[in-house]
């Protein structure tokens, strides 16, 4: 059985933030997983990794406009999408 994390076990706090805010996944991941942070306007603005045998990743959008974003986790055992609120 191949072992895939779901969206429910994946969280984003704080959200919403107005500085830093950090990407958990329930349990830590057997191979690199992409993370991209999309605009309302679909344009990628922060790309990254969780690398092999890490669980969170931590995100700097104090640069970032207002408004809302869409964080992506991709990867072999997850993908979902979450939304972010910057304030």
């Amino acid at each position: 059985k191949e072992n895939r994390i779901n969206a429910s076990q994946v969280t984003l706090y704080p959200n919403p933030s107005s500085a830093d805010f950090t990407v958990s996944l329930s349990e830590r991941v057997k191979e690199n997983a992409k993370i991209e942070v999309v605009n309302s306007l679909g344009q990628i603005i922060y790309d990254s990794e969780i690398a092999k045998g890490n669980k969170t990743q931590t995100i700097n959008a104090a640069n970032w406009m207002t408004g809302v974003y869409f964080v992506r986790i991709i990867g072999s055992e997850v993908h979902t999408t979450i939304k972010f609120v910057k304030q």
